[in-house]
């Protein structure tokens, strides 16, 4: 089991996924979107991390929160920055948010239904917690989970799975968290990196 503070790496922080001393895969929280986006910055995460070791990437959003980071200006400049970094090559592990530009099921199947394999190898950090917006957590929030978990549990592309922490951290929304956290080890099969979020 691995562990992350997932508010640490959307505010730009980077780090390192660890599983006992192996290093799993090396986390860059540079905004794809970001007026200081640097192409060559990634590419320096991604020689840090060694030959092989994927880079997980936040998917996008916007720093002053004046616009939906999924309006098309957002979208196709995070389109544009996703094939520059193709060129460098290499292993990309993806990670959306409901803020940021990849935000749901579908935006997260398009991207991944667009990108060509041939120089770069993309894959999916899956956080259902992650992937609910404050309105979504209320009631029908089991609803919500259901939906994306069948669609992106046994996605071809999942590298890693976030799990909702244990401990309390997240404040009133522990029994939801809970619920994920069963959901997740119970319906999540194949070789992934199991990922245990701390103070999100």
């Amino acid at each position: 089991m691995c562990a992350i503070d997932p508010d640490a790496m959307n505010a730009g922080q980077r780090g390192a996924i660890r599983r006992g001393g192996d290093l799993v895969a090396w986390v860059s929280g540079v905004n794809l979107l970001g007026e200081a986006f640097d192409p060559h910055e990634f590419d320096r995460d991604r020689k840090a991390a060694g030959d092989g070791t994927p880079v997980v990437i936040r998917s996008g959003w916007v720093e002053d929160g004046s616009r939906p980071a999924w309006m098309p200006a957002s979208r196709g400049r995070f389109r544009e920055r996703c094939e520059a970094m193709e060129d460098f090559g290499g292993e990309w592990w993806i990670w959306p948010r409901w803020d940021h530009v990849l935000s749901d099921v579908p935006s997260v199947q398009t991207f991944f239904r667009e990108r060509s394999a041939e120089k770069t190898r993309w894959g999916l950090v899956l956080d259902v917690m992650g992937l609910l917006s404050e309105e979504m957590r209320g009631g029908a929030a089991m609803d919500h989970v259901e939906r994306i978990v069948l669609a992106l549990g046994m996605h071809p592309a999942l590298r890693g799975v976030i799990l909702p922490g244990q401990d309390g951290t997240s404040g009133n929304h522990v029994p939801l968290e809970q619920e994920i956290h069963k959901r997740l080890v119970r319906d999540v099969a194949g070789d992934v990196a199991w990922i245990e979020a701390t103070g999100a």
